[in-house]
Formats: structure tokens, sequence, C-alpha cells
């Protein structure tokens, strides 16, 4: 009697086991807008447009095939459009690992396409050299431990990069939750741009402009946002753009160095649900921006959106050259 009480204990712990595991699986299932993907990965900055042209043409063609085959293969409810998309932000983000020394994967769906390239075992080492000049190893995060600052961060560099689609919000879970670390932000105010290249960028000549722009940008939002303290301005202008995240990056900047705290609920202020969809209103810095009815002058300054982010990710801090 004992013997069949602990086997029936037994079969329902593993069929509540089985149960959760598909839950998770029809969670992770994403319903994707069926549409082609843009050219040039939608790069908002010309010195990017070289580097996409070096990133497409390291990828073989007949190697991407194979993987395209494989990946399709295991995922006979996926259309081409959705492996193409998958494919477009993996590229996105294989150009962001191509400016910083350390870039962590924080999408489980297209993470899939880089885990099918790396099968191949002597394709993805030839693309990794010839696109970066040295190998791109995957590390994956198995305690799945949150890194918001990294989040942060990888956010603001592929907000300022690319424009931004209702796919690409659905395969990265979303944008701009985490504020940016304090003390990083310090470092880059203060640190000369050489120690600030030794310690957060890859080195890699090709792609040196780039890097170089987003520095610049980088301490230019910082500006904005001391310029913003200075003079004690609000963050309540309501504005309308069909670009709301972008709009709101140099606020993102001055939430993360001077209301750290209150960051969550500042951006759920700041941003509302549909934020990076065309005609989204938003609030932002008052001095910063305008709409088209508004002409007045001030220092630049906005807001980081806050739009749900899934910091689970198969990969951390460890993603990077070694």
């Amino acid at each position: 009697m004992t013997e069949l009480l602990v086997g029936l204990i037994i079969g329902i712990f593993i069929m509540f086991i089985v149960v959760n595991i598909n839950k998770t699986k029809k969670k992770r299932s994403l319903k994707l807008v069926q549409e082609a993907v843009p050219t040039e990965l939608a790069c908002r900055i010309p010195e990017g447009l070289p580097i996409i042209s070096r990133l497409e043409d390291s990828l073989n063609s007949e190697y991407m095939e194979k993987v395209k085959k494989r990946v399709l293969a295991n995922h006979p409810n996926w259309t081409e459009t959705d492996f193409n998309w998958r494919l477009f932000e993996l590229k996105r983000y294989f150009l962001l690992a191509g400016i910083l020394k350390s870039v962590p994967m924080f999408s489980d769906e297209v993470d899939e396409i880089w885990h099918e390239m790396i099968m191949f075992t002597k394709e993805y080492e030839n693309f990794s050299k010839k696109f970066f000049g040295s190998f791109l190893h995957h590390s994956p995060n198995v305690e799945r431990t949150p890194i918001p600052h990294e989040r942060a961060l990888f956010d603001w560099m592929y907000l300022h990069l690319f424009e931004i689609y209702p796919n690409s919000t659905k395969l990265w879970g979303g944008f701009l939750k985490n504020p940016l670390s304090k003390t990083f932000l310090e470092e880059v105010r203060s640190a000369s741009d050489e120690k600030l290249f030794d310690k957060y960028f890859r080195s890699f000549d090709p792609i040196k402009p780039l890097q170089t722009k987003l520095l610049e940008q980088l301490k230019n939002d910082i500006e904005k946002a001391e310029e913003m303290k200075r003079q004690n301005k609000s963050l309540r202008k309501k504005i309308k753009t069909d670009d709301t995240y972008s709009m709101l990056l140099p606020a993102m900047v001055f939430l993360s160095l001077y209301e750290q705290d209150s960051y969550t609920e500042k951006m759920s202020q700041l941003l509302n649900k549909d934020a990076g969809t065309s005609g989204g209103s938003v609030y932002a810095c008052g001095a910063a921006l305008s709409d088209s009815n508004d002409h007045s002058g001030g220092s630049g300054c906005s807001s980081s959106g806050c739009s749900s982010s899934n910091c689970g990710s198969s990969c951390g801090g460890g993603c990077g050259s070694s």
C-alpha cells in the first residue's frame, strides 16, 4: 500500500513537471509580423554601413542555407519570415558584439539561430575570423542571473544604431526597463577616450569610426542630462513621435544618473505601452523635445522608454571573444 502511494505521488510529480514544461514552451512561441526584413539592418548611423557590408560578406550563403534548413526542420511551425527576422536580429547582435568587448545575448529566440550556426563548427569559425578578426565565443549563462546595467547598455547602443520594428520588440522582450550604471556613466564623463576604449570596446580597427561615434553620442547624452539637472527641467512635456525610443534615450541617462531609485516608476510614466510604434504619445524632458507646434529652444534631453524586458538570457556577460 505504501509503495503504491509513493508511486502515485511520483507519477503526479512527473506529470506536473511535464505540464509545466509544455506551458513554458507555449509561452516562448512568438507570433511575428509576417513582413520582409529591412535592408542594411535599418542602421541609423552612416558609419555602421561599411561594417554591415563586411558582416554580410562574412556570412557564406551556402553556410546560411544549411543553418536555415536545420532551424526550420527543428521548428516546423516557423515560416521563412520567422527565420529571417530572427537572423536579422542576430546580425544586429553581431554588430554590437563587434563594438563592445562583452555583449550578453538577451533573446532565447534569436539565440536559437546562433546555436545552429555554431553546430557547423568550421563555417562558424571562418565567419568569426572573417568578420571579427577572432573567434566569437558563446558562453551560456547557466544561472540566468539578471544583469540590469548590461541590458541597459545593450538597449542604449541598439536603439541608437537601429530602427525599431514590432518584431524587434517581440524578439528582444522590450527595451529600456533597466537604468544604466551610475558608476559607468560617471566614468564615461571623466575618463579619457583611450581608457574607455581599452576597457569597454573591442579592438577592431574597421569598426573604430562607429565606436567613436557612439562614444561621442553617449557623452553628449550625459551633457544633456547635466544641463537639464542644472536648469531643473521637468520630464512632463507631452510629444508625439514615430520614433519614441530614440527620442527618449538622453533622459534614460538623466534618470540613471540622478533618479535611479525611481527609474522604473518614472519610465512607466514617460513611455506608454505602445513605445516604438508610429504615433505613440509619450512624456519627455520639457526643454529637450518639441513637437511640430513647439519650436522653443533649450537643452536636449529625453527619457528611456519603459517597455517590459525579459532579462532572461541564454548567454551572460561572457559573450564575446576571449
